[in-house]
């Protein structure tokens, strides 16, 4: 297990813009958190004490979020795709010294980040495991309503969705060694529908299903092994800890003998979650 009491930040300019990171546990490959939108951290603190010891264990935040300098003049009114937000976490991984290769673990929109990073670097990583990933493209209405995903209220990445989702469409579809789609459980928009409709007008019915074909169209794009939790909701890694941790230690111990990764049926539904692919 890793020891997550520590939590020391160190602050690295990056391009003009003061980034926290918190390092752990040392040896390689070493594991990278992306997180969700506007998340400090401390959504995987319910992970990092089930992580494997002989591993480093990364989280940073993105610009005006767990201690990072928000982006400032004309920058924090501009708009980012997530390869920029990729080109950012190089450039921040570099800095503090963190070499490749590395495991990518992402949360949410945090896919996007990981997505572009593996098109870009594939030669870079030796995983990857995506947390209940946004979708790689648009449900009905959803540019137009939501032209922009503000990360963070304070000089956060502005995210422009129609430019974001170009950018994931063109990106080429890399096959990433030893990736993993940890998926959200069937029916959990019906079980717990968000307070904000922004899905009319699908109902809840057709939003989970077709929350699910995103998953799965993720699995296709990045020739990846799909996982689907029993019952946990949208934060996999918080409802069922023990199953992103079972999967993100098989990565790095496959990575380290260079092998292909196999999960074992029987361990996953010990974890809470079921083998939905095995593409990877």
């Amino acid at each position: 297990m890793n020891d997550a009491s520590g939590d020391h930040r160190s602050t690295i300019d990056v391009d003009g813009c003061d980034l926290s990171i918190r390092i752990t546990g040392s040896g390689r490959p070493a594991i990278v958190f992306l997180n969700s939108s506007g998340g400090d951290g401390s959504e995987w603190n319910h992970l990092r004490p089930l992580l494997p010891r002989d591993t480093t264990v990364v989280d940073y935040g993105r610009p005006g979020l767990a201690g990072s300098a928000p982006l400032s003049g004309g920058e924090a009114e501009r708009e980012f795709g997530p390869r920029w937000a990729a080109e950012q976490l190089r450039g921040l991984l570099a800095r503090a010294g963190v070499a490749p290769p590395y495991v990518l673990v992402s949360s949410s929109l945090g896919g996007w980040i990981l997505s572009m990073y593996a098109a870009t670097w594939p030669e870079e990583l030796a995983g990857a495991v995506m947390v209940d990933p946004t979708m790689r493209t648009a449900w009905p209405d959803e540019v137009v309503r939501r032209p922009v995903i503000e990360d963070g209220n304070n000089g956060g990445i502005r995210f422009p969705m129609g430019r974001s989702f170009e950018e994931l469409r063109e990106a080429p579809a890399s096959p990433v060694a030893r990736c993993v789609v940890v998926s959200s459980s069937v029916g959990r928009w019906l079980r717990d529908p968000p307070e904000n409709p922004f899905y009319e007008p699908l109902t809840l019915d057709q939003v989970d299903e077709l929350w699910q074909d995103f998953q799965r169209d993720w699995a296709r794009h990045l020739s990846a092994i799909q996982v689907v939790a029993h019952s946990a909701g949208h934060f996999v890694h918080k409802d069922a800890p023990e199953l992103v941790s079972l999967v993100i230690s098989e990565v790095c111990c496959a990575s380290r003998g260079d092998l292909p990764l196999q999960l074992s049926s029987r361990d996953l539904d010990e974890a809470g979650g079921h083998l939905a692919s095995q593409l990877g």
